[in-house]
């Protein structure tokens, strides 16, 4: 999706939902190439990867997902995108009700290219609580989270709060 404001350098974002096929989510990595080296413009591409980056990223690991992991390394690498840093849960999925079959991960993911990340360098992600499904939601933000207690807003008093009728109690006991 190409992102215009009048006056801005367009931009591109990306969203992904990869295939549990391997061989298919190689192709949608070799899509993603073809469409970064003909579109050289600031690009965000985030969802579901489908894939772990480090043994960290889940918990359980074998032969075959360190080595899918080392392939989505590799196109991350060769592509030379940036993660986004997160805040939140770390596994952003899970299945399994018990700890014998519990299986998660870190599926969902934000890249950027080096354009997207000079542009917005205080972009942050948050991985929100998995209600009604087994993934998280993410919450991207080009430009950051501001906890409400630091925003510095000045006092501003309501002409309206004076008609209250227990308005002149609550400042004599405040």
């Amino acid at each position: 999706m190409e992102i215009t404001r009048r006056g801005a350098v367009p931009r591109y974002f990306s969203a992904v939902y990869a295939s549990p096929d391997p061989l298919k989510r190689r192709e949608l990595w070799d899509e993603l190439r073809s469409f970064e080296a003909s579109h050289e413009k600031l690009w965000l591409v985030a969802g579901d990867f489908n894939d772990t980056r480090f043994p960290s990223e889940r918990n359980k690991s074998c032969r075959e997902t360190n080595r899918r992991s080392a392939l989505f390394n590799e196109w991350i690498n060769d592509m030379e995108l940036l993660e986004v840093e997160f805040s939140g849960s770390v596994h952003t999925w899970a299945r399994g009700l018990t700890l014998e079959t519990r299986q998660s991960g870190s599926l969902d993911r934000a890249l950027c290219n080096d354009r997207w990340a000079t542009r917005f360098e205080g972009a942050s992600m948050k991985h929100l609580p998995a209600i009604h499904s087994d993934h998280c939601p993410i919450f991207i933000s080009p430009n950051g989270f501001t906890l409400l207690q630091s925003l510095h807003r000045p006092f501003r008093f309501q002409a309206a709060w004076l008609s209250h009728e227990k308005f002149r109690d609550f400042v004599a006991t405040s």
